[in-house]
């Protein structure tokens, strides 16, 4: 899978995958965040997401960094982000 190992072979997945042609692109995950927000980038590159987002030392710099510092600007703009192309679903 995609997300199952350390981020250096997610990220090494997901640029494999990306290579692969499509039309449409989708990724299903339980947890896609289990590890950090390193999981959650590699799903974006993957799907082709919003191009800054797939770039990994963007995403450290301008979401992750600020994101783990409590940076509440930061912490909204990635939940809106998130609400755009994910859809989620809950076990009640």
């Amino acid at each position: 899978t995609i997300g199952s190992s350390s981020s250096s072979s997610t990220a090494a997945a997901a640029a494999m995958a990306r290579r692969l042609p499509a039309v449409h692109r989708w990724a299903v995950s339980g947890t896609p965040v289990s590890r950090g927000l390193e999981d959650l980038q590699g799903l974006f590159a993957f799907l082709g997401g919003p191009s800054p987002c797939t770039d990994v030392g963007w995403w450290r710099r301008t979401v992750q960094a600020p994101y783990e510092a409590g940076d509440r600007a930061a912490r909204k703009a990635l939940h809106a982000l998130v609400r755009r192309g994910m859809w989620g679903n809950s076990r009640d």
